[in-house]
Order: structure tokens, then C-alpha cells, then sequence
């Protein structure tokens, strides 16, 4: 009447009804249980379960997570953001003493106040009262009765088919594999990645819970300068699990929080509580997680616990050769969601069911065999991917190594422990490789010391020795500790001499020549680079011959005869770029750079120095990066340049100190000393001085 329209046939149709008392104009069930405490964050969730509720095709949700994630508590303010929405009403149903699956209607009805009468199936009952009722029902805690066969069909599919006005709302710890089903897979509550969030940090939704919570434990509890990074690693220790958070916080009364972040790094079964009224699957982690490990089959607890080998994540081939995992087996593990997979097909756990799930597997006594198993797949994994890391493909298998670096790591030490020769040789070259590119120096050197030691005095495993001590000693070069790389490398050439082995010998001469030239022995390295060029020849190694010229290119320069110089770059260049390693490319192109540099082409050497500089970025190779900023920073400082210069100074020192690479940190320094000597900044240009003549000596 006040728009002056006619309604519409759906409008009528429900004016009737109404009169009718078909439906009525007040909820009925809007009698909710109370929240304990005050409810945090997953402002997200809500909305996006608010859209999905009201989609017309949505009629069953359900909400998984294996337990402490707060799916009950969710469910509830879900079902309040609903009042008023459903003509009669919501309700939650709580289903966890409910120990058959013939009883479900009972639960629900009590929930609805609805009484059941006469001789007549309780589930007849039920459905006749729901058939024409427009309402939301939340069933709460499902899991242990998705495979009671009491009842068949479900009450579930039942109420799917025969009481269109009603919608369904499940929290449960495994989907229900229903055609209807619409599943929300639900994460930990929301938290700072690194201890430097910023000023916003108390606003994530997980540090919010954690001081909540301790300050119901300690009323003298405050998030502060001392305490917050502490709390930030808890929060990324437990990855935002609400009953993680929680069971941590009712610590904090008697322990400083860095000691509790500690022993949950150590232990996660400090996370318990003795509250009289929480439910026992959540008065620890453990007997949550113990919970869903016994509503498991066989088969996939066996599978599960096989899982615990991997580090870091894995794929599907992995699973399958290591885990003896079939697909249908990873399908229920993310069903009942102890396993989760992303969009690239990647499965993850998460951290402290991890190590729930280790326990379980040295409990098996098949762990020394699935270990085994894991080592010799990622040391066929590296093997396969050893041409790559040299050739054209480099870039792809520096991210296929990077996505499994944890395991890589992981099979090498138990490998080396084991003393399991054949996978340590499969796997060293790639492992050095990516080491090197991704400037694992310190962590390349830490992984290949236990190998030195274990076969330093093994006749038999010469060969084996030589290749190890001559790669660490690379790794040294590239940390500037130039001492030890000469000594691990000479030991090295010996044994590579002795035992006739030529492709080790060029590897040795190339790296302890660019060694000896650092020490200012430019006739001993030339000796040796010259001698890594003839047996290069001899064997027809292209990337030996290119980095032995390359050497013998940069020793020519320092005697300033650059029409030789520029003669060997530019062959080695041409050897380079017929390899097509783009980090073998990078050292001649750059020492071209420097000539045209000496010259005063200016433009050819920043153009040379930009190729380098993009070609290092491609394949995150941040020591060379490192050396091309620097480069360019040269340019711009003899173009008089200078707050251009000092940029790329600092951004080149800054990556330098990251990765641990002194003698770029010195060269940096001393740049950096000459722009603020010239700018008249004497104080600052003493102090850099100083500082890079500390690192020189």
C-alpha cells in the first residue's frame, strides 16, 4: 500500500501462510547456550558462513578440524548471527554423549522442546515436526557417529529430502561425504608470521586469545615490550589453534612466557589443564589428538603414522614411495582433517600433530625402514635434478629443491648417519649446488662436516672424502674464510690427484686458485688455473675450461692488460652461454662489465652489470646479486653520482651481511667509506673504513 504496487505471488503466498499460522511471525528456538568467555576474531568466518547460510542450494555445512580449533564455539555465534533469519528459529544440538546414531533424533528434539509421543520411529516423529519448519539446526561434535550403520538411510539425508525448510549446520572432526554437503575446513585463529609485526600486533586475532586468557590466569598479565615476542612465537608455535593458545596462557602464572614458547618447542604435552568443567578430549593437545587418532582404521593410522617421515610438506609420488600411502588413504586423512592439501596438491600437517604422529611411528618399529625409504627417494630426488641445477632448466630445479628442502635436509643427515654411502653420493652434487646458489653457505659447510668426520679415516671412501672436503671448501671460499677453504681444498686435490680423478682435480684447482688470489697469490693462482684449462681440455669440460678462463681472465686485469683480459672473458662467455647456466654466465659477463668500466664506457658497463644483476634475481642467487649492485653502484660513483652510488652500496652490504659473505662485505665498506670521504662525511667515512679493514685483516 505505501509503494502503490500489487505484491508479487511469493508475497501473497507468504501473507497466507502467516495467517494460516503456517509460520510464525517469532522464532521459537532461540535459546542458546551461554559462552563461557568472551568470544575472539574470526570476524572472516562469520561473514563468509552468513553468505553461505544464505545461499537458496545451501543446505548442509559442515564445519571440520580435528578438535581444539573452535568449531563449537563458532557454530554458536554463527547460529547468533542468524536470529530472526529462519521463520522458526535455530538451535544447537549437542551430540557429544549421544552414543549411537538411533539417538540423534532424541537430541534434537530435546533441543527443540519438541516431545516424542506414541509408538511411532522416533526419526518419523522428528521429520514430520521439521517438514514444514524453516529453521537452522546446528549439530555439534558428529564425528563418532558418521559410521554408526544403526540407521540407514541418515537422519541426516532424511531431513535433506523431506524438510526443505531446514538447514544444517555440523561441526565434526571428518566431513560426511554427502552430495549436499558444503565443507568450511576451518585454520587457526589469525597471527603475526615474524616477531616484528609492527604497531598492530594485539589486534591479530590469536594474540588477542592468548592475553585474554592469561590475564584470567594473572590479572597482572600485559601484552608489553618484554612479553610480546615471546607470545608472537606461542601464537606461530601452535599456528593459532584456539585450545593451543589457551592451554598456554593458563601457564602464565607461573612461568615467563618465553619459557613456556620454549617447552612447547620441546614438548608440546606441557599443554595441558586441570579445570574440572572442560571436556576431556580438551584437557591437552595430546588427548585431543588421541581422540581423533582412535575414530582412525587401522590402515590409516598405519598411513598416518608413516606420514611423520616428511618434513616440511610433501606431494602425492612422495606419500605413495615413502608412506606407502594410496590416494584413497591421503582422501580420508584430509577428510577426517589430520591431513591438509593445497591447491598445487601439496600436503602439509600441522606442527604438533606432527610430532604426536612421530611418536607414533618409533612406536611401530617399522620407523628405521620408512626413514631409510625417505632417504633414498629425496637422494634420487637430488640425483635427477644434478644436470638441471648446471644447464638451461636451473631456475625450475632450484624451486622443485626449495619446496623440499626440509626433507632434503632431513635425508642427508639420516643418510650420513646411517652411513649410507650410495645415498650420500647421489645426493652431494645437487645439495652443494643449491647450497652454493641460495647462499646456504653456513648451513652447507654444517651439513657436510658429520660426513668429513664419519668417513675421514675410511680408506674405501676416499673418493667419497675428497669430494665432500673439496665442497666444503667452496662453501668457505664464499664465506671469505679463505684460511680454511685452502686447507680443505688441498686435502682435496691431493686425494683427487692420487686417485686419478680429473673432474674433481679441475673442481679443486678452479676454487683453490680464486681462493689464492683473494690471499694476493696471483702467480700461484695463475699456475693453478692454468693447469684446471689444460686438463679441461684434455677431458673436454666445457664448465671447467669457462671458469678456468674466467680466473686466468681476472688475474690478467690486476696487471692492467685489458685486451687480454677482455680476449679470456669473452671466451669463457661463449662456453657459458653454450652450458647455459645462467650463474656460469654471470662471472665472465660481470668481469666484462669491470673492463668497459676501466675504460670509461660507462653505458656498455651498465648494461653488462644490469644483465648480471637481472639473470642473479631470476634465480634468487643473492651473492651475486650482492656483487652486481656493488658494480653498479661503481658506475654511478665514478659518473659523480653519488647518493645513487651509495644505494647501491648499502642495499649490496645489507645482503651481504644476510648471507654471510665477508670479503663483499669489506669491498661494500670501503665504497660506502669512499662516498663519505668525498662528500666530506669524515666521521662516517672513518667509521666504514674501519669496519671493512677489521674484516679485511
Amino acid at each position: 500500500q505505501e509503494l502503490g504496487v500489487e505484491p508479487m505471488a511469493e508475497t501473497t503466498a507468504l501473507f497466507e501462510a502467516i495467517k494460516r499460522e503456517e509460520i510464525q511471525a517469532q522464532p521459537e528456538h532461540n535459546g542458546l547456550p551461554p559462552s563461557p568467555t568472551r568470544f575472539v576474531g574470526r570476524e572472516v568466518e562469520l561473514a563468509e558462513l552468513a553468505e553461505w547460510l544464505a545461499a537458496p542450494d545451501c543446505r548442509l555445512v559442515t564445519l571440520v578440524w580435528p578438535g581444539g580449533i573452535g568449531k563449537s564455539r563458532l557454530a554458536l555465534h554463527a547460529l547468533d548471527a542468524q536470529r530472526g533469519l529462519f521463520a522458526h528459529g535455530v538451535a544447537f544440538v549437542p551430540l557429544d554423549a549421544v552414543a549411537s546414531a538411533e539417538f540423534i533424533a532424541y537430541a534434537i528434539a530435546k533441543a527443540l522442546n519438541f516431545s516424542m509421543q506414541g509408538p511411532q520411529n522416533p526419526n518419523e516423529q522428528l521429520l514430520n515436526y521439521l517438514r514444514k519448519k524453516e529453521m537452522l539446526l546446528a549439530l555439534d561434535n558428529f564425528e563418532h557417529l558418521l559410521h554408526d550403520n544403526a540407521l540407514e538411510p541418515s537422519l541426516i539425508e532424511q531431513i535433506l529430502s523431506r524438510a526443505p525448510g531446514v538447514t544444517l549446520l555440523i561441526t565434526s572432526r571428518e566431513r560426511l561425504n554427502l552430495r549436499e554437503e558444503q565443507v568450511y575446513r576451518l585454520e587457526g585463529l589469525a597471527y603475526p608470521t615474524t616477531d616484528s609485526p609492527g604497531p598492530d600486533a594485539e589486534r591479530y586475532s590469536a594474540v588477542a586469545l592468548f592475553a585474554q586468557c592469561a590475564q584470567r590466569a594473572d590479572r597482572r598479565f600485559t601484552l608489553d615490550a618484554s612479553t610480546l615476542p615471546d607470545v608472537l612465537r606461542i601464537c606461530r608455535l601452535v599456528e593459532g589453534i584456539p585450545l593451543g593458545l589457551e592451554l598456554a596462557a593458563a601457564w602464565v602464572d607461573s612461568r615467563a612466557c618465553s619459557d613456556i614458547a620454549q617447552e612447547i618447542a620441546a614438548n608440546s604435552d606441557m599443554l595441558t589443564t586441570s579445570l574440572r568443567n572442560v571436556d576431556p578430549r580438551h584437557r591437552s593437545l595430546r588427548a585431543s589428538f588421541e581422540y581423533s587418532w582412535k575414530l582412525l582404521t587401522d590402515p590409516e593410522r598405519a598411513c598416518l603414522a608413516r606420514l611423520a617421515v616428511f618434513q616440511g610438506g610433501f606431494d602425492r609420488a612422495a606419500a605413495i614411495q615413502v608412506a606407502a600411502a594410496s590416494p584413497d588413504l591421503l582422501s580420508g586423512l584430509i577428510h577426517k582433517s589430520l591431513l591438509r592439501a593445497d591447491a598445487a596438491g601439496r600436503y602439509t600437517l600441522h606442527p604438533l600433530l606432527h610430532k604426536y604422529i612421530a611418536e607414533k611411528l618409533d612406536a611401530t618399529g617399522e620407523a628405521t625402514a620408512v626413514y631409510a625409504k625417505h632417504a633414498r627417494y629425496y637422494a634420487t630426488f637430488l640425483e635427477q635434478r644434478e644436470a638441471h641445477l648446471k644447464g638451461a632448466a636451473q631456475k625450475k630445479a632450484l624451486s622443485e629443491i626449495t619446496l623440499e628442502s626440509d626433507n632434503v635436509r632431513r635425508a642427508w643427515e639420516w643418510a650420513v648417519a646411517q652411513g649410507d654411502v650410495h645415498a650420500v653420493e647421489q645426493a652431494l652434487e645437487s645439495l652443494y649446488h643449491f647450497c652454493d646458489i641460495r647462499c646456504w653457505f653456513q648451513a652447507g659447510v654444517a651439513l657436510l662436516a658429520p660426513a668429513i668426520e664419519r668417513w675421514n679415516a675410511e680408506p674405501e671412501q676416499q673418493s667419497l672424502l675428497g669430494r665432500l672436503l673439496a665442497r666444503q671448501g667452496a662453501l668457505y671460499h664464499h664465506q671469505g674464510l679463505y684460511q680454511q677453504a685452502a686447507g680443505v681444498l688441498e686435502r682435496s686435490l691431493e686425494i683427487s690427484e692420487r686417485l686419478e680423478m680429473p673432474s674433481e682435480q679441475i673442481f679443486c684447482l678452479v676454487n683453490l686458485a680464486n681462493v689464492i688470489r683473494h690471499q694476493g697469490q696471483n702467480d700461484k693462482a695463475e699456475h693453478l688455473a692454468q693447469n684446471a684449462l689444460t686438463l679441461s681440455r684434455q677431458i673436454g669440460d666445457r664448465r671447467g675450461m669457462a671458469q678456468s678462463l674466467q680466473v686466468l681472465g681476472l688475474l690478467r686485469y690486476w696487471t692492467g692488460d685489458l685486451e687480454r683480459t677482455e680476449a679470456l672473458h669473452e671466451e669463457s662467455l661463449a662456453l657459458s652461454r653454450e652450458v647455459g647456466d645462467q650463474r656460469l654466465i654471470m662471472a665472465p659477463l660481470n668481469a666484462l662489465g669491470d673492463v668497459a668500466c676501466h675504460r670509461g664506457d660507462y653505458a656498455k658497463a651498465r648494461q653488462m652489470f644490469e644483465e648480471c644483476l637481472a639473470l642473479s634475481r631470476d634465480l634468487d642467487d643473492q651473492f651475486n646479486v650482492a656483487i652486481h649492485l656493488n658494480n653498479l653502484g661503481t658506475v654511478y660513483h665514478l659518473l659523480e653520482q653519488y647518493p645513487e652510488a651509495r644505494s647501491f652500496y648499502q642495499e649490496s652490504l645489507e645482503i651481504c651481511r644476510q648471507i654471510g659473505d665477508q670479503n663483499g662485505q669489506a669491498i661494500a665498506l670501503s665504497n660506502l667509506g669512499e662516498i663519505a670521504y668525498t662528500l666530506g662525511d669524515y666521521r662516517k667515512a672513518t667509521q666504514y673504513y674501519r669496519e671493512g679493514l677489521a674484516i679485511g685483516r
